[in-house]
């Protein structure tokens, strides 16, 4: 009798559909993967491996400018399409896009990817030129 009423509970009662990722926590080779497990009924995959980016080691938590450290004329071109990716960063990082729960999270790592492109220009100006950008602050703050 018991087994009988197991059965039927476990038939009548719906068990979460839980589902397990293995998300990349960097693009190429990851030295980091996030084991996530999570309600499929609840929220969709494609959100969970969206969220995972703002992980402190995902992708927006990375500079996508690396640092000329010898200030060449050759990086002008690397700097430039490395300006262009993290504006399309900033401009990603938009909080209407992501649960309330998480407006913080973007907000900081917007701030965060703001702060490295305007780096970014500020030094590409003064490869071009010799000079900083007159006038300009970061947008940041």
């Amino acid at each position: 009798m018991h087994r009988l009423l197991l059965i039927l509970l476990a038939i009548v009662v719906p068990t979460p559909a839980q589902v397990t990722l293995r998300i990349p926590l960097e693009p190429g080779e990851p030295e980091e993967i996030a084991v996530i497990t999570f309600d499929e009924n609840r929220v969709s995959a494609a959100d969970v491996k969206r969220w995972m980016l703002l992980h402190e080691n995902g992708f927006y938590s990375t500079p996508v400018i690396g640092s000329s450290s010898e200030c060449k004329t050759s990086d002008i071109r690397k700097m430039e399409d490395a300006i262009q990716k993290t504006q399309q960063i900033v401009d990603d990082l938009d909080s209407s896009k992501y649960p309330p729960e998480l407006s913080d999270v973007v907000a900081y790592l917007k701030n965060t990817q703001s702060l490295w492109l305007w780096q970014a220009q500020q030094e590409l100006a003064f490869l071009k030129t010799g000079q900083p950008l007159a006038g300009v602050s970061p947008g940041f703050l």
